[in-house]
């Protein structure tokens, strides 16, 4: 190796394990879903599972998981019985949802809350602070009804880094359980799972940044909504972000 390789060479080691913070998880299991799946756009999710993708995760998803990292060492937890990263699954007709709540913590009458932590690029987006909720709202049932946890309280807590004032915003999103809103969820959940088995596309996103860098533009520019949606596709293709795709 010449002299300078070297310094190349583990600036490449560095960038690969960066990434693999976020990639580093099992498959799927055959009839599963990700609750962030229901949450988002729906074909995004119908892609995902039937071509069975694997993404290369972008900068702002890694970013996110270093932050989401450091949420078990903040002294908030502190004498309290908190448990991070908590898996939680749900079934729903033939297939199981299933998620991992960042935050449970028991509270002194022996019931739990959650806490679900995000970390946007600013505070207060009226376009997506419903969806945190939803998402937050669907882990106080699911953990009812996969471990027993009886959910009180749910609390999403933006957290945004503001480099130009040197200030860290917090924004703090709360709600009781609320089943209208877990079977607004569920509903979501089986209008995929019906597009899934009829192998049907479903509809697009409900806002239009949620195409912003998506991988299967390249699709859905080419359809026309008049179309019809009937879609035959291969299980077993790796879909990069930067645009490529390999079977495998």
């Amino acid at each position: 190796m010449d002299d300078d390789e070297w310094i190349f060479d583990l600036i490449e080691k560095f960038r690969k394990s960066f990434r693999r913070l976020y990639s580093d998880h099992p498959p799927r299991d055959e009839r599963e879903l990700y609750v962030t799946e229901v949450l988002y756009c729906p074909r995004k999710a119908f892609l995902n599972y039937t071509l069975n993708a694997r993404f290369k995760p972008n900068v702002a998803m890694i970013e996110g998981t270093i932050h989401h990292m450091a949420v078990p060492d903040l002294d908030f937890w502190r004498g309290k019985d908190a448990r991070f990263e908590v898996p939680v699954k749900y079934k729903v007709d033939d297939f199981v949802v299933s998620g991992r709540v960042d935050v449970v913590a028991m509270k002194p009458d022996q019931t739990w809350e959650v806490y679900e932590f995000k970390f946007p690029a600013r505070l207060g987006n009226e376009n997506v602070e419903p969806t945190y909720l939803m998402q937050g709202n669907a882990y106080a049932f699911m953990l009812d009804d996969y471990v027993g946890y009886s959910v009180t309280d749910v609390y999403v807590v933006e957290v945004a880094m503001d480099r130009f004032r040197d200030e860290i915003d917090v924004r703090v999103l709360y709600t009781k359980p609320n089943r209208e809103m877990f079977d607004a969820f569920l509903k979501k959940a089986r209008y995929l799972i019906e597009c899934i088995k009829n192998q049907e596309l479903p509809e697009g996103p409900e806002f239009e940044w949620e195409c912003n860098k998506c991988p299967y533009n390249i699709i859905c520019n080419k359809i026309k909504p008049s179309e019809p949606s009937a879609f035959d596709l291969t299980h077993g293709t790796v879909i990069d972000t930067n645009g490529g795709g390999d079977s495998v």
